[in-house]
């Protein structure tokens, strides 16, 4: 147990540019004001508990079932990890079905509770060895573009795919709880993490809302969030939130800027791939299934992060 808590140190969370516990993010300032679909959304988490469990359960569907409980785990750190994984799980499976491929991903997810240097922090992880999916992708970073996605995406720049990982990463840490000692007092200014969290929410959330407006919010969110860092800014600089139509309907989803592709599609592509060598360098037990998952895991986000209207 004790190597469990430990398997996945603060150290990507700096790579991502998260500050130490007790410093201020000086870039905070810089965040646009989140229009009233923000106060909504934050009024809502910070409404009493009987109150705010009525509102998720209200939730039609099944994306709307899995976007909550993904936001559970930030939201209620303090219910059980087993019991916030058993419902990431059955959400995860009645939003994706129960293809082999999403059983599987389920077989090897989990939410663990870790210590560290900066509190306490509850976030997803695989099973056996309780690694962060956010630290994982953190280590593919700068990875070459895998051959079968360059295959069906020729087009896309290796610039492209770095912000699609960091961009990725980022979400599956917003995901994860606050460090107990950086959790919000009553009163206090919101937190980086909860307008990163709140920005994304809204994607789904208000899709009337214009994509220009919804972009604008994420990224000036993920700067404050994750900070000015060079790779931060790069992938602020490449990711957009557009609008498609097709022949399901009108989705509204988070996109590379220039190539107009969702992120979520980008990682579909990625099915299959193997484990990046830097990857398998830095975390010599991971098995293939354990990178299938990341990857999976990491693309249902995407995908419930969008919204989904009938055409």
């Amino acid at each position: 147990m004790a190597d469990r808590l430990q398997a996945s140190p603060a150290d990507h969370r700096t790579q991502y540019g998260l500050k130490p516990t007790g410093e201020p993010n000086r870039y905070a300032v810089s965040v646009v004001k989140i229009v009233n679909f923000h106060d909504v959304v934050e009024r809502q988490h910070r409404r009493p508990r009987a109150e705010k469990e009525e509102v998720v359960t209200a939730h039609p569907g099944p994306r709307a079932r899995f976007r909550a409980t993904l936001w559970a785990i930030g939201g209620y750190p303090e219910t059980s990890p087993a019991l916030l994984g058993a419902n990431v799980r059955a959400a995860l499976l009645a939003f994706g079905s129960k293809t082999p491929d999403n059983l599987a991903a389920a077989g090897q997810l989990d939410v663990s509770a870790e210590h560290g240097p900066t509190g306490r922090t509850v976030g997803l992880c695989l099973k056996r060895s309780g690694l962060r999916l956010s630290r994982l992708l953190a280590s593919a970073e700068h990875c070459d573009i895998p051959v079968g996605l360059l295959e069906e995406l020729p087009d896309l720049t290796q610039v492209e795919w770095d912000a699609t990982l960091r961009m990725a990463g980022l979400i599956l840490l917003a995901l994860d709880s606050e460090p107990v000692r950086q959790a919000n007092k009553v009163g206090a200014a919101e937190t980086p993490h909860e307008r990163f969290r709140a920005a994304l929410w809204a994607i789904g959330g208000y899709p009337e809302t214009s994509p220009a407006l919804l972009g604008a919010n994420v990224r000036a969110a993920l700067l404050a969030f994750g900070s000015k860092t060079p790779d931060n800014l790069a992938a602020a600089g490449q990711l957009d939130v557009s609008a498609e139509h097709g022949p399901t309907g009108r989705t509204v989803g988070l996109c590379l800027k220039n190539y107009q592709e969702l992120l979520s599609e980008v990682l579909w592509l990625t099915s299959g791939c193997t484990i990046p060598e830097q990857v398998a360098t830095a975390f010599p037990g991971l098995v293939q299934a354990e990178w299938d998952t990341v990857l999976l895991v990491a693309k249902m986000v995407l995908v419930a992060l969008e919204s989904a209207s009938p055409p």
